[in-house]
């Protein structure tokens, strides 16, 4: 995560939302350490939030979780639970690419129960409205289908089915097609997606 302060200062009435993702915690060549104390300080720099989103990869795997890596990588969890409890920030975690994230966000949602934070875990697809965010919200896990046409075939399907013809905000783990010099089935199709979403798509 790049240092791109200072912040603007906020209108009245707008909210100032937090989106980042790739964090890799117990990451074998970088240390659990760096990546929780820089993203500690990202977080606390950024001032009064109103929402926090994870879009993908909170994790680099699950094998290394024996290792003192993973205590630090909890202790930060720990951390940004009771943060975000006690500055009314809702906290979101997309899950990301199955090599690395393989549910262990779930994990949030078990530290939280004696916190009480505003957090949802949120795998594979989905749509909603997100009171916390101000708007309807669509995410994306990476990988969901072998074929992204059939993801966001899927994705069309749910917000017909709910009643939503424009998502107001979408957060994806992935690719789009133009990204990449190579044809994959995988990657995304970016007119799909700018003609379903007004504001803002963040894929990580």
């Amino acid at each position: 995560m790049e240092k791109i302060y200072k912040l603007p200062p906020r209108a009245a009435g707008w909210r100032r939302n937090l989106v980042f993702a790739d964090q890799h915690l117990l990451h074998p060549r970088v240390p659990t350490a760096h990546l929780t104390n820089t993203t500690q300080d990202r977080i606390i720099e950024a001032g009064e939030l109103a929402t926090i989103w994870i879009a993908g990869d909170l994790w680099d795997d699950s094998k290394y979780l024996r290792t003192e890596d993973s205590k630090v990588a909890m202790g930060f969890l720990v951390w940004l639970l009771t943060y975000c409890k006690a500055y009314g920030i809702a906290l979101r975690v997309v899950e990301g690419t199955p090599s690395h994230d393989h549910g262990q966000s779930a994990i949030l949602l078990e530290l939280n129960k004696n916190i009480g934070a505003d957090v949802l875990y949120l795998p594979k697809i989905g749509v909603m409205y997100d009171a916390a965010l101000g708007g309807v919200v669509g995410w994306v896990q990476d990988e969901f289908m072998t074929d992204a046409s059939e993801t966001e075939r899927m994705m069309n399907e749910l917000m017909i089915s709910n009643g939503y013809d424009k998502l107001d905000f979408c957060f994806m783990h992935g690719m789009f097609k133009f990204q990449s010099p190579v044809e994959n089935p995988r990657y995304f199709s970016m007119d799909f997606w700018l003609a379903r979403v007004r504001h803002l798509i963040y894929i990580g």
